[in-house]
């Protein structure tokens, strides 16, 4: 099957020249460019284009590789797996960012049975741990009823540090399955020198992005067991990135090697990080305007585009560079991109209003105001930036706040074993600095009000000036204001505490609504929480209506009973930090979001949950709350960055082809930023289209 896939121009093709050929090339070359850059972006060019699988390849794929009885059932590998198990097949790795809910936990079983029966004696699978047990209590499972998998699995979660090192010592061949969260603790680095894997399959791989991370220390760390021991990799994820092609620089290199289509040199990426990652705003800067960006070792990328791709515009500015590198990396050797429309399954957003005629709104409204008007929080505090303003009306928004309070002498004494005299003193000091900030936080939020200025236009910047000048760039009084501040602060300063204070219910009244309204008998829901307290909230409500609902906040007891087949009649409230990633829940196909998430990464893999393959139903609608004007800014905000990713990455959102019982509004990223919600810069050909999939509801 390789074969006949290398055969139509998927793999490298060695150039065969006689020698008085290979002498006349070479005269026409001219000098050899010796520029690394251009070495790079040569390199790049020259790199195969990769088309996708053809559906008589998937069914002979099939054929070769499930199971004779799963296969005659009718069931079927994705084309999107069988595209990522001949990419490992030819090129000992792979880079496949494929949609959120589109196989990935088949295609990494799939590879290490194909490492485990060529020889690759040892393999790591990385593995989110809230998705461990979903892995080895089902998906596992279900694999073997439909492919044959025969590697050994070592279950390295879910056990003791002692049976964690014996299993690494061990030396057993086969595939070692382990969190990442074991990865961050003290042993993983000699855990990983034990196992020796000759391969390393990286699930949900942008847990791996962060580089200061003591997970991705383990990994790609100066000591890191990659850096030293340079085994096969494949990573897969859905959300691979959210802003800058740094998310998954390291981690394509390690994948793909030479076959990558992003430099390899980190000095050309910082370069490259300039022009494609969605901070920057050069999109439409022609190159005359942009001189260094556009010489002859950079060009050749967008006039590569233009040759293989005639029917797309690819014209030579920033934007043209942008596109021509999304076109690049969705065709290069061992890269495997998904489309949307790879799960049959419909996708709806429907937003539904809160009726706001329910006790508590009066208040709600008034403290709401005075967080948009006055930058005053619920309890009273000096709100300093929109950042933060933005922070209480997402909580407001939701009918409730966390309030700040000075926790009681008496527990101060007794938690830092210290007599009441001792814990007096320490509050009434923490008191009087707390009092200063807050001076210095309204003598701040005027100053940039009326006198911000770039590189002094956000609370750190100003900060970070004052540190370094002095009051030379912002006047006496706010500096005065911030060294008094800064000289009240101390070593030990005990912090105010946090307790929820529930003010409206008319999103849990909403949320409790729907599910008795518009959830059949008989059939299970999902209702996403971000808070924890109004997950609680929520709970108290459907319990009180006599309905079935099972709580699932963070931590292993929930991570059993949500993917618990005999819970899927049941009402589940559950936590989107705790849950929206990795878990199989295509067992239900209703879902309410009382609290939207801001970012589009935890929002593509909350859906994702529902709508995956596997989903049974024609449609999956998920029900939103946007009521506030908090709301539709978050949303908005939330849909632009899916919108990057979209564009930049070529990796389908679901935001962005779902359909719209009502178009979202359209806010420019300016406007989003002025509101505090620090969303991704969008190119003018990006505004346009969500100008154009969404229609002209924009402000």
């Amino acid at each position: 099957m390789a074969d006949v896939f290398a055969k139509k121009g998927r793999g490298p093709k060695p150039t065969k020249l006689n020698p008085a050929a290979a002498l006349l090339d070479h005269l026409a070359r001219g000098k050899p460019k010796r520029d690394p850059v251009a070495r790079e972006i040569n390199r790049i060019v020259g790199l195969p284009l990769i088309l996708s699988v053809t559906e008589e390849e998937v069914e002979a794929f099939c054929r070769e590789n499930q199971l004779v009885e799963s296969f005659n059932a009718g069931w079927r590998l994705w084309p999107q797996q069988v595209g990522a198990l001949l990419a490992y097949d030819l090129y000992d790795g792979g880079f496949f960012p494929v949609s959120v809910g589109a196989g990935k936990t088949l295609i990494s079983l799939m590879v290490a049975e194909r490492a485990y029966q060529n020889d690759i004696q040892r393999s790591l699978l990385l593995v989110p741990p809230e998705v461990f047990a979903q892995l080895v209590t089902r998906d596992i499972n279900y694999a073997r009823q439909h492919v044959p998998l025969s590697v050994p699995l070592m279950k390295l979660g879910g056990v003791t540090k002692q049976k964690r090192l014996a299993w690494a010592r061990s030396g057993r061949p086969g595939c070692y399955i382990l969190p990442y969260s074991c990865l961050s603790t003290v042993d993983s680095s000699e855990l990983l020198d034990m196992i020796q894997p000759d391969l390393i399959i990286a699930d949900e791989a942008h847990r791996l992005k962060n580089s200061n991370a003591a997970r991705t220390k383990r990994i790609f760390g100066k000591h890191g067991y990659y850096t030293k021991n340079k085994p096969q990799m494949v990573a897969m994820s859905g959300t691979i990135t959210s802003k800058s092609i740094n998310d998954y620089w390291q981690i394509i290199r390690a994948c793909l090697k030479e076959n990558s289509p992003l430099p390899n040199s980190s000095h050309i990426i910082r370069q490259w990080g300039q022009v494609l990652d969605a901070q920057t705003a050069w999109g439409d800067t022609p190159r005359e305007e942009y001189g260094n960006f556009y010489t002859e070792p950079v060009m050749p990328l967008v006039r590569w585009a233009q040759k293989h791709f005639p029917g797309e515009d690819f014209p030579e500015t920033i934007r043209g560079f942008r596109k021509a590198y999304k076109f690049r990396l969705n065709t290069a050797p061992g890269v495997v991109v998904s489309a949307e429309h790879e799960i049959g399954t419909s996708l709806l957003m429907r937003n539904e209003v809160a009726n706001e005629d329910v006790p508590g709104m009066e208040k709600l409204t008034e403290l709401i105001d005075d967080v948009r008007k006055d930058f005053t929080a619920p309890n009273g505090d000096e709100i300093d930036h929109a950042i933060h303003q933005f922070s209480w009306l997402y909580q407001l928004s939701a009918g409730f706040y966390n309030d700040l309070y000075w926790p009681p002498m008496a527990i101060l004494a007794r938690e830092r074993n210290i007599s009441l005299t001792a814990a007096e003193d320490l509050l009434d000091r923490a008191k009087h600095h707390h009092k200063l900030l807050q001076l210095y936080h309204s003598t701040l939020r005027k100053w940039l009000s009326y006198r911000a200025k770039p590189r002094l236009d956000t609370p750190f910047l100003v900060g970070s000036d004052m540190a370094t000048h002095g009051a030379r760039n912002v006047g006496p009084e706010l500096y005065e204001a911030w060294i008094t501040a800064k000289m009240a602060d101390f070593e030990d300063r005990p912090d105010r505490r946090s307790r929820p204070v529930r003010v409206c219910p008319y999103k849990i009244v909403q949320a409790a609504d729907w599910a008795q309204r518009d959830v059949p008998d008989g059939q299970g829901a999902i209702l996403w929480v971000h808070h924890r307290e109004v997950g609680k909230w929520l709970v108290e409500e459907l319990e009180k209506r006599g309905l079935d609902v099972l709580h699932a906040p963070a931590g292993r007891k929930a991570d059993a009973e949500i993917i618990d087949l005999s819970n899927r009649h049941r009402l589940i409230v559950a936590s989107i930090s705790a849950h929206s990633t990795g878990k199989n829940l295509q067992h239900f196909s209703h879902q309410f979001v009382v609290q939207w998430p801001r970012s589009a990464v935890t929002a593509e893999q909350m859906v994702g949950r529902i709508h995956r393959s596997g989903q049974e139903a024609d449609e999956v609608v998920v029900v939103t709350s946007n009521t506030t004007d908090s709301d539709a800014l978050n949303f908005a905000a939330c849909l632009n960055d899916a919108c990057y990713i979209h564009d930049t990455t070529g990796v389908k959102q679901k935001l962005m082809y779902a359909a719209y019982e009502t178009p979202p509004i359209v806010i420019s990223p300016a406007a989003l930023k002025k509101a505090g919600l620090d969303p991704k810069r969008l190119t003018g050909e990006q505004l346009q289209l969500m100008r154009d999939t969404f229609g002209n509801q924009q402000r």
